[in-house]
């Protein structure tokens, strides 16, 4: 006999708690990973500009490649969670509020039923045939 409760056969796979990332490589891995970022972008920056015809100093352009990577860094690492699904309730209970000014299709399908159920207590030979 299986001891799975109905709680884990039920749950969806959202739900499921997330598996902490693998850090691959240590710091030295990143390091020489920035260096050859940092150089393949220097050395496409510098084909262009003297492709065009623009003479820049070598210092400058790997200054600016490592100030946008700088930056890339900096913004990726304040960027906030991406959002999640909706998340379930567990207990299997509605949390107790509903906006019940929201308009919605069953709603407006009703209200044109009961438009003219309306009318017939009213007006009954509106709905006479001739």
């Amino acid at each position: 006999m299986s001891s799975t409760s109905i709680d884990d056969l039920l749950r969806s796979e959202e739900e499921r708690p997330a598996r902490p990332e693998r850090v691959r490589g240590g710091r030295a891995r990143r390091v020489v990973k920035f260096l050859a970022v940092t150089a393949a972008v220097t050395v496409v920056v510098v084909a262009v500009l003297r492709a065009v015809g623009l003479t820049v100093s070598l210092e400058v352009v790997v200054a600016g490649v490592l100030a946008v990577q700088a930056v890339h860094r900096v913004t990726t690492a304040l960027a906030p969670p991406p959002r999640r699904a909706a998340v379930r309730l567990r207990s299997g209970e509605e949390p107790g509020t509903w906006n019940w000014g929201a308009s919605d299709a069953l709603r407006t399908a009703v209200n044109r039923w009961a438009t003219p159920l309306d009318w017939s207590t009213g007006r009954p030979d509106r709905f006479i045939d001739l």
